[in-house]
Parts: structure tokens; C-alpha cells; sequence
């Protein structure tokens, strides 16, 4: 395959990914207190160290892990157009 092909390729399954976790239960993963969604996104904050002595050229020490982009399964604004005195009546 070329290098084209390849990239529809993937880009294609990442966009059935992202449908099918964000429209089905199936992005869910429920915990009892809290339900964890798969399509947040990691952030890491630390330090890459060198490791010559290793396997691998180098790791990370991480020092702050953030999920960006969560939202409660329980929001009230679906994806759809809303008048606008729908959308004042849930502010946040």
C-alpha cells in the first residue's frame, strides 16, 4: 500500500473508533461511583530522562496525569442544534 492508502486507512478507523465509543455504551467503563470514558485524552507532565544502559533510549518520569476532555456521562446538551432559550436555561 502506499502512503496515501495507508493514512485513509487509519484515519477511517479512528474516525469508526471515535462514533463508536462516543454513540454506544461501549465508551463507558462503569466503576460502581464513577463511569470512565475512553475518549478522554492523557496528559503527562515530567521529565525525559536518558537511560544508555537500556533497552530504550530514554523514559519519562512523570510528575502530574491529567485527563482532558471528559465529560459526565449525564451532561444535558446533546449534540444537536438548540434555541437559544434551551441553552440559557442550563448554564454552567
Amino acid at each position: 500500500m502506499n502512503k496515501s492508502t495507508t493514512h485513509l486507512t487509519l484515519t477511517a478507523l479512528f474516525v469508526a473508533l471515535v462514533l463508536l465509543f462516543g454513540l454506544t455504551p461501549i465508551g463507558m467503563i462503569p466503576l460502581g461511583f464513577i463511569n470512565i470514558s475512553l475518549l478522554g485524552i492523557p496528559v503527562v507532565v515530567g521529565t525525559l530522562v536518558l537511560t544508555p544502559d537500556m533497552k530504550q533510549p530514554f523514559e519519562l518520569k512523570a510528575d502530574c496525569v491529567k485527563i482532558v476532555g471528559e465529560s459526565p456521562s449525564d451532561y444535558p446538551l446533546q449534540k444537536k442544534r438548540h434555541t437559544l432559550e434551551y441553552l440559557r436555561t442550563i448554564q454552567h
